[in-house]
């Protein structure tokens, strides 16, 4: 069972007492934020043995603070009587344990922000639930918190369910001449992140999984909040899977889905959806996702040529080679099977397009492969249909499809073949086999 971890730094300033709050939760009054901040948490959700807090202390931290009378004033020089964090806690009898991190150094110089940094991941277990308060977090420590979180979900696979802020600066003095302040809720920052790293992966790498699951994960939270499902919340977790469709069709060169595009019409309504976002600076990074698919025909009522041209293309800039020279090549194919209207999807007849090719360009197949084409021409009004054409008969088109045919069969064999060829290689030639085919056979280039 995942843990619930508090963790929050504790400064060395006398702080006054106060009431925080935040939304309709108002706490006990308190001179500590951890003791508001914890009577929060537990509202929200049960905590029980099995969790723990962590107080993060300095040297001067725990004598002025985390003990009894550690403060002195300032005029009279004489020790305050007032408890400690330490005590506070303990009276408040909390279901988990409190334990101290304790000797950090005051984080005044890149030493010691590494040696904090250090100390606090390793208090992290894999997969725990991370809460964390950054009201006295000094100089670059709140930065620090934000950078560790993202490093403990990489290697710790943690979650963030919570990054607070006791804001005593906006404090006000009510009726009853006490002062409240509210509790700055900053884990949207985190979230930004995520979504902000979801959406790069795909704009880089092609891969949307993080961005549907960061979408899901957000609706069933909204919902679970809500009690009921929220119109905003649906619209995201549609936008994520609509984008994992899109991204699927490239990553396994579902050749049919690009041409007739119905995910990538989908996608196109669920981004033109988003409106109000849930987390509003999110905005920025979809339209940044609109952008992507603005050249793709949403047309679904016959299939686009210039869909394949375009997912060649999107499939080369985001580093998928081996799905480029599939769909390329395959694309090469059924726009030749369009053009002389021969059967699109059927094995035998997509063959005679490659036949054709492989009589064509003699000199780049080899003898064996020349023959064999020879011989079902001989046979094949369509063949004879297909030789007959200039683009096929081009040199460049002819040289281009040889190209994609190689280094798809070094794909396909892992490179267990005579004179397999680089990676630059591979990616060079499948580069110049697409700007040849794009500008020979795609009357948009």
């Amino acid at each position: 069972m995942a843990r619930k971890v508090f963790i929050s730094f504790l400064g060395f300033s006398n702080y006054s007492e106060g009431i925080y709050y935040i939304d309709d939760f108002q706490a006990q009054s308190a001179r500590f934020i951890q003791a508001a901040t914890l009577e929060y948490l537990q509202t929200k959700e049960t905590w029980t043995a099995n969790d723990v807090a962590y107080i993060l202390l300095t040297k001067g931290a725990e004598e002025k603070n985390w003990v009894d009378d550690g403060q002195v004033d300032r005029e009279t020089k004489q020790i305050i009587k007032q408890k400690g964090l330490n005590s506070v806690l303990i009276a408040r009898k909390y279901p988990f344990p409190i334990e101290t991190v304790r000797n950090l150094p005051d984080g005044n110089n890149e030493e010691e922000v590494f040696t904090i940094f250090s100390r606090v991941f390793d208090v992290l277990r894999e997969g725990d639930q991370l809460y964390f308060d950054v009201t006295h977090g000094f100089r670059s420590l709140p930065m620090l918190a934000l950078v560790m979180t993202n490093y403990a979900k990489f290697l710790k696979n943690i979650t963030v369910q919570s990054i607070t802020y006791g804001n005593w600066e906006a404090r006000k003095k009510r009726e009853d001449e006490r002062f409240y302040a509210p509790i700055i809720d900053l884990l949207p920052l985190s979230q930004i992140q995520d979504w902000t790293f979801a959406a790069a992966d795909f704009l880089k790498n092609g891969n949307a999984d993080r961005f549907a699951e960061l979408a899901e994960e957000n609706r069933r939270a909204v919902c679970k909040m809500l009690k009921s499902a929220d119109p905003q919340a649906t619209s995201l977790g549609n936008l994520g899977k609509a984008l994992k469709d899109v991204s699927d069709d490239f990553l396994t060169c579902r050749g049919k889905d690009l041409l007739i595009p119905k995910h990538m019409a989908t996608l196109r309504r669920r981004l033109e959806e988003i409106d109000n976002l849930v987390i509003q600076p999110l905005e920025p990074v979809v339209n940044e996702l609109s952008k992507a698919f603005e050249p793709f025909s949403v047309d679904t009522s016959d299939e686009q040529m210039l869909n394949g041209f375009l997912a060649a293309k999107w499939c080369i800039d985001h580093n998928l080679y081996q799905q480029a020279a599939t769909i390329l090549q395959e694309n090469v194919v059924t726009f030749f099977c369009k053009r002389h209207n021969i059967t699109l999807e059927t094995e035998a007849t997509r063959k005679l397009v490659n036949n054709a090719f492989y009589y064509s360009l003699g000199k780049f197949f080899s003898d064996e492969e020349r023959q064999q084409a020879r011989v079902r021409i001989e046979e094949s009004e369509v063949l004879q249909q297909l030789l007959s054409d200039p683009l096929l008969n081009d040199n460049d088109t002819t040289k281009a499809f040889s190209l994609l045919t190689h280094e798809r069969n070094d794909f396909n064999h892992s490179g267990m073949r005579p004179q397999p060829h680089s990676p630059k290689r591979i990616r060079g030639n499948i580069k110049k086999a697409f700007d040849i085919l794009n500008k020979k056979l795609n009357p948009h280039a």
